[in-house]
């Protein structure tokens, strides 16, 4: 059996779908298949394939943490809140900040505050120097290391 190029780009595509579906993954739509007696270009361009296929991964974590945060008098800083996790597989929560990046990301270098325990939902960072704006997120990390972070939030901080 001959495949045209097309039918090979299909079966792919079709593949990757499959192999996405089985890893837990979701798809949101398929590919329509080739018709029959449809030319292939001998041309080396890439082919474009006219479908969609979007991917959202599965968590075991469903927790979704929001973050505000406010000017806290005293101690002086920047008073952070957030929405507690009541999943079975919370592990830790992460806040992460940066002066640089209105979405801080780094897991590592990032992290200022650190805790596993579960009903802890604020804190006071008074590491600060003014004037400065600082960015801060909120991640939850589960048992089996998925992460699920806030939006990011700023605050301008002056003494």
């Amino acid at each position: 059996m001959i495949f045209s190029k097309k039918s090979a780009i299909f079966v792919t595509l079709m593949v990757s779908i499959m192999l996405l579906n089985a890893c837990g993954k979701a798809t949101d739509s398929t590919p329509s298949e080739p018709t029959e007696g449809t030319e292939t270009s001998s041309s080396t361009t890439p082919e474009t394939v006219p479908a969609k296929v979007s991917a959202t991964a599965v968590k075991s974590l469903d927790c979704y943490p929001t973050l505000q945060a406010t000017e806290s008098e005293k101690p002086r800083g920047a008073k952070l809140s957030w929405t507690q996790c009541d999943n079975d597989d919370f592990q830790v929560y992460k806040v992460l900040r940066s002066v640089t990046n209105p979405d801080p990301q780094n897991m590592e270098s990032n992290v200022v505050y650190s805790t596993s325990e579960r009903g802890a939902t604020s804190m006071v960072d008074g590491n600060l120097s003014s004037p400065e704006t600082y960015h801060y997120k909120i991640c939850v990390q589960s048992r089996v290391a998925d992460f699920s972070c806030s939006k990011a939030v700023s605050i301008d901080y002056t003494e």
